[in-house]
């Protein structure tokens, strides 16, 4: 089974009305950061007028570009654990 195309990223976020996107380093000074700790109070603050809200990842290699970041509300880091095996 063959997967449909995937739509640029302004195009799939058309009709969301919080975009929440992922980066690997604070870019604070560019864009309003939430921690994941502060985002959950975020989104419940917002929940009364938000129906469609989409997280977005960026790609393994290289993340998002600062044009697609552009496009999000609010950009938030998820760290991740690195396992060592010996």
């Amino acid at each position: 089974m063959v997967s449909p195309p995937i739509p640029p990223l302004p195009e799939a976020l058309h009709d969301v009305d919080f975009t929440v996107a992922t980066t690997a380093r604070s870019r604070a000074r560019f864009h309003y950061y939430a921690t994941p700790q502060q985002l959950l109070p975020l989104l419940e603050e917002k929940a009364q007028w938000m129906t469609h809200a989409a997280l977005v990842f960026g790609r393994e290699d290289s993340g998002l570009s600062n044009e697609e970041l552009a496009l999000a509300d609010v950009l938030t880091g998820v760290r991740w654990l690195r396992i060592i095996r010996r």
